[in-house]
């Protein structure tokens, strides 16, 4: 249990990012299991929160569910759902047509990330219902600026009575899991290097090759025993797309912007990512400010960036240089 405000606001947060990925994943694999309890979760989360009563709505129209939750007392009715098309909103407000809902609100939560409609669409809305889109659709984004509102005692009772229950089954392996398939699913292209020479080292003799301080070290020694899980869960096209996205686009890219200083990007755009970072170690770079840049734009994309008290990035940082395919790796480049 949690009895701090900022503790249960930190908890609350991570379990609704961590949710989110895994509703996504399931539903990339055309599982939809997840989203089967939703509908009495929320039921209750939003009753908590809003101070509503709403029940289940069991409303239907050509087959397909239009809205989950009604509140007859504050006329409020609620779709959760996860699918993001405008056939999808259309069908949602539909109830505002309807006689036995007449001067009802309506609002659209997705268990995703909620849609981005069109300008056309949000016309198209708003001649039809009347009602201005941007005020009907809501995620976990919106959601956790109405919780910050709560006051300390309710926000602390919320997250230990719907929050920290499900914070227990996301073990470690399965937060890396969600958050290295969504870090390469987000990455456009999966373009895997064949030049690499993966040639083994010590990582204390990597360490000191490097001139690595002691801040940058203590991460990248501290992060090792988690290492070895990014072999448990990315195999395949996804340790591909991790290599492909870590190394050769984001290290890439930092290595050249460092090594523009003194060469012409056209230059440099041609070179592998071992030639790069031979030139940066023969420039006399400091590879500290490398991996820290590199932490820091890991970080921008990343949706989970912690679990058990230790950071995604740095164990995926960890886990690359350990492979001597992020730093230095041979004496000879010095």
């Amino acid at each position: 249990m949690v009895h701090d405000r900022q503790s249960a606001f930190n908890k609350i947060s991570y379990v609704l990012a961590i949710t989110r990925l895994d509703i996504q994943h399931h539903q990339d694999i055309s599982d939809y299991s997840l989203n089967i309890h939703s509908e009495n979760y929320w039921r209750d989360v939003f009753n908590f929160v809003y101070d509503a009563k709403y029940k289940n709505a069991n409303f239907y129209t050509d087959n397909a569910p239009c809205i989950d939750l009604v509140d007859s007392t504050s006329k409020s009715a609620v779709q959760i759902t996860t699918t993001r098309t405008k056939e999808k909103i259309d069908k949602t407000l539909k109830i505002l047509t309807d006689e036995d809902f007449k001067g009802y609100s309506v609002k659209i939560y997705y268990l995703i990330d909620k849609a981005k409609p069109e300008k056309s669409t949000k016309n198209y809305i708003k001649g039809k219902y009347g009602v201005d889109l941007d005020g009907v659709i809501f995620d976990a984004s919106d959601f956790v600026k109405d919780i910050n509102d709560l006051s300390t005692p309710k926000l602390v009772e919320l997250c230990n009575i719907f929050f920290s229950p499900y914070e227990k089954k996301y073990t470690d392996i399965k937060v890396l899991d969600l958050t290295i398939r969504d870090l390469v699913e987000r990455h456009s292209e999966i373009k895997p290097s064949f030049d690499e020479d993966y040639q083994s080292l010590e990582v204390e003799d990597k360490i000191k090759l490097n001139k690595l301080n002691g801040k940058v070290s203590s991460k990248i020694i501290e992060c090792l025993d988690y290492t070895c899980l990014i072999d448990e869960v990315a195999d395949g096209s996804v340790k591909d797309g991790l290599q492909s996205l870590v190394v050769n686009d984001f290290y890439k890219k930092i290595l050249i912007r460092n090594l523009s200083r003194s060469y012409s990007r056209k230059h440099l755009q041609s070179r592998s990512v071992e030639e790069l970072t031979m030139m940066s170690s023969e420039d006399g770079l400091s590879f500290n400010r490398i991996l820290v840049d590199l932490f820091e734009l890991l970080e921008s994309k990343v949706r989970i960036r912690d679990f058990n008290s230790t950071s995604v990035s740095w164990i995926i940082i960890s886990y690359f240089f350990e492979y001597c395919e992020a730093g230095v790796k041979n004496a000879l480049a010095k």
